[in-house]
């Protein structure tokens, strides 16, 4: 049997986000010692010594009692800082505000994500592009949830949502749609509150009516609807 007929452990996984610049920065000469090159994403570039700035943290000592497993969320402490940052910064104004339960500390995005997955059922998860498309292959790996991408209309400031109702019959899909479009227009806007209650952002709802006979009888189907 031929390696390439044998059944294989191993399946490649593509490079996303900040990886994938580097290496293809790598292949042009890229290189974090060279003065030439300058690395603008990952919190850099990096300097030395700036005139008037605070000295620079070259070490820090930490206490053998410190070195225990943190809570799998973090620190309360550090929660509570974030939450307090993000609501002086993000929701200046807005009724809700987050709280240390609304924030997981976690040592970069795929470990919070491997986290959060971990726990999920099944159900069908939403994730905004462009802001995930590094995050889109880990989710992909996930099989107990189905991913499916929401465009965020940034310029607009709104969620931008298109989904489907499918009926069994033509018959069907005239009484979704009511007189008028009333019925279907009515549908989306009990929709959009809802969407918006729980996103918690402005939301452009688009909605289609499609016939597809015995849909909900096709096992096929329904597995790709995520049911």
């Amino acid at each position: 049997m031929s390696s390439e007929s044998a059944p294989q452990a191993f399946r490649p996984v593509p490079r996303t986000g900040v990886i994938f610049v580097t290496t293809e920065a790598q292949k042009r000469g890229f290189d974090p010692a060279n003065p030439d090159w300058c690395n603008l994403g990952q919190g850099q570039p990096e300097t030395g010594e700036l005139p008037g700035a605070p000295p620079r943290v070259h070490a820090v000592a930490v206490d053998p009692a410190d070195q225990e497993y943190a809570p799998v969320a973090g620190l309360w402490e550090l929660r509570e800082a974030v939450a307090a940052h993000y609501n002086r910064t993000y929701r200046r104004g807005l009724a809700s505000q987050y709280s240390a339960e609304n924030v997981c500390v976690s040592g970069g995005g795929r470990a919070s994500l491997t986290r959060a997955a971990a726990s999920l059922g099944l159900i069908n998860l939403g994730h905004f592009l462009p802001d995930y498309t590094a995050y889109e292959e880990l989710l992909d790996v996930f099989k107990a949830f189905t991913a499916i991408p929401i465009l965020l209309d940034s310029e607009r400031g709104l969620l931008v949502v298109k989904a489907t109702i499918l009926v069994d019959r033509e018959s069907h899909k005239g009484i979704v749609i009511g007189s008028g479009g009333q019925q279907l227009k009515e549908i989306g806007r009990r929709a959009r509150l809802e969407l918006e209650a729980f996103f918690d952002t402005r939301v452009f709802l688009e909605l289609y009516v499609r016939v597809e006979r015995d849909w909900a009888e096709n096992p096929r189907r329904l597995k790709e609807l995520g049911l």
